[in-house]
Order: structure tokens, then C-alpha cells, then sequence
């Protein structure tokens, strides 16, 4: 009887401990609601985008004056996908990038993913890396070029 009343308690105090740990594992989004945010910024050296975020712009009025996807993904070969996204300079600065994935695949090689980093107001190159395809996402980072 002790022993199941200690597991109870222990599992009470389990339970307790993840609901209280819970809303620390999601991040709010702009709009208020709570959502598990998987997309960190990418780092643009000394470049700078033209759409500037700071902690009053409004994410969707930004948005809105980013060029289509379509444009920017033009002039690619094999896009995988063409996504925005956030990148930080080293000033700390924060701007909405369109982040254009294409890749490469051949017997010696793999399959070679380039991540190209573009200005989301202009479609300018910001900066470029490749990485090795492989299990999940786009990792083993192998090749970063900034271009300012």
C-alpha cells in the first residue's frame, strides 16, 4: 500500500513538473497564439537586407512588400524550396530573407544542397552555403560564401 501510494505521489509530481515545463517548449507567435517555432536566423556577416525587423514591425505588412517566391526563385536550377525566413548580421540587425534551396546530385558527390540567402525586398544574393544531403533536413555544413 505505501509503495503504491509513493508511486502515485511520484507520478503526480512527474505530470506536475511537464505541465508547468510545457509552455517554456513553445514560443508565441505574432499574432498571440502559442506555436513550436523550428526556424532559427541565419547569419548574413556584414550584409543587410532591405526589410528591416525590429520588435514593432508588423511580420505581415513586411511580408507583403517581399518580392513572390516566384521571383525569387528564378534563375535556379532544382529548387527544392523557397521559403522566408530571418537573418541577423552582425550588427545584431534583423531582416525577412527568402531562403532558396536548390540541389546537386551526382554517383561522386551525393546529393549537394545549396542554400541561397536572398534579400527578401530586392531578391539580392545576401549570402550562399552548400551542405551534404543526407537523414534529416539539410545538414553536415560543408561551404558558406557571404556576398555583402
Amino acid at each position: 500500500m505505501k509503495n503504491t501510494f509513493s508511486l502515485g505521489l511520484a507520478s503526480l509530481a512527474v505530470l506536475s513538473l511537464i505541465v508547468v515545463m510545457a509552455p517554456n517548449a513553445l514560443a508565441n507567435s505574432d499574432d498571440g497564439s502559442k506555436t513550436y517555432k523550428r526556424h532559427w536566423e541565419i547569419s548574413i556577416g556584414d550584409a543587410s537586407g532591405t526589410l528591416e525587423i525590429t520588435p514593432t514591425t508588423d511580420i505581415e505588412v513586411l511580408k507583403a512588400q517581399a518580392i513572390s517566391a516566384e521571383d525569387a526563385s528564378k534563375g535556379y536550377d532544382d529548387v527544392v524550396k523557397t521559403r522566408l525566413g530571418k537573418a541577423v548580421n552582425d550588427s545584431g540587425d534583423y531582416f525577412l530573407v527568402w531562403k532558396v534551396v536548390t540541389s546537386e546530385s551526382s554517383e561522386e558527390t551525393g546529393t549537394i544542397y545549396t542554400v541561397n540567402v536572398l534579400d527578401a525586398g530586392s531578391g539580392e544574393l545576401l549570402t550562399s552555403m552548400t551542405k551534404e544531403g543526407g537523414g534529416c533536413g539539410y545538414k553536415n555544413k560543408s561551404n558558406t560564401e557571404g556576398q555583402a
